[in-house]
């Protein structure tokens, strides 16, 4: 396909459609993230932000999305503190600071389990299967699209 027919194309409204449905992923997954990392270990809010931070490494180094901030973190936690699916106490951390962990709690523990539960029970879903094996699976062999990406990504802010 000619690279020109995406002249038309306003990259920039592209870009700002692209980070804004990433953006609404990413916040969706925080809790599930969060509580999954809590069930593994007591982990601090800061130790929470590096591994949500790992999760999106690829959308922070494309400049999509922004590193986990304390700002967005804590009032999650705090939220999440306050219904009860997790809990915090104080501690000092290998750094001999005294930090904030946080731990599952067994509320916590039944709302992850369902929350596997439910992804198992869609994952097995044929349709969903089909869906997740086209969009996650699958590599992009369309042509179109290749070409559509390199137009996109020569012209757009993220690689200037």
């Amino acid at each position: 396909m000619d690279e020109k027919k995406y002249s038309d194309i306003d990259i920039e409204e592209n870009l700002k459609i692209k980070k804004n449905i990433i953006k609404q992923i990413h916040n969706g997954f925080y809790r599930i993230i969060i509580l999954w990392e809590v069930n593994k270990s007591p982990i601090h809010g800061y130790g929470i932000m590096k591994k949500i931070d790992l999760f999106f490494q690829k959308q922070i180094d494309e400049n999509i999305l922004k590193k986990s901030n304390p700002s967005k973190i804590y009032p999650i936690l705090k939220k999440m503190e306050q219904s009860g699916v997790i809990k915090g106490y104080w501690d000092i951390n290998d750094n001999h600071k005294k930090v904030k962990f946080y731990e599952i709690t067994d509320k916590g523990k039944i709302i992850l389990n369902s929350v596997k539960y439910r992804f198992h029970e869609v994952g097995s879903n044929p349709i969903w299967s089909e869906f997740m094996q086209d969009m996650i699976l699958n590599p992009i062999i369309d042509e179109e699209l290749s070409n559509y990406q390199s137009f996109y990504y020569k012209n757009c802010e993220v690689n200037k």
